[in-house]
């Protein structure tokens, strides 16, 4: 899951101020990053916030998994006023389950491998030789 922040949403912002930039050498570089961040207004740390939310919340419809439908409109809505952060109790609940089925598996013990599992590993020609050469 990515979930960081600064991966998810503020590096990709920033490196759109850099690129428009001039930079030659690796000093330049540096400089035109510092200058960037320094330039970089507060108010467009909401679309990164936005994008972050995006992120939790699909991984809840999504039960975890990382392919989830981007939601459109957020932008558009936000600029209206309106940012729902609201979850639905469906959603909520699949969520809710599958975290209680993720704690019951993981208290369950390792099974053991069952014996025609064990019987392959051995005659695959990684039993160790007995010594006579």
């Amino acid at each position: 899951m990515e979930f960081n922040f600064c991966d998810l949403a503020f590096f990709n912002s920033l490196q759109s101020d850099v690129v428009t930039h001039d930079k030659t050498t690796k000093k330049d570089l540096i400089k035109v990053v510092k200058r960037c961040f320094a330039d970089y207004e507060a108010e467009r740390m909401d679309g990164c916030c936005r994008s972050l939310i995006t992120a939790y919340v699909g991984n809840l419809e999504t039960g975890g998994d990382n392919n989830y439908k981007m939601h459109r409109g957020v932008r558009k809505a936000t600029s209206r006023g309106i940012f729902d952060l609201s979850v639905a109790k469906s959603v909520f609940d699949k969520a809710a389950a599958k975290l209680e089925q993720l704690k019951e598996e993981a208290k369950a013990p390792p099974k053991a491998p069952n014996r025609a599992e064990s019987e392959s590993e051995v005659s695959d020609g990684s039993e160790e030789s007995s010594g006579a050469d």
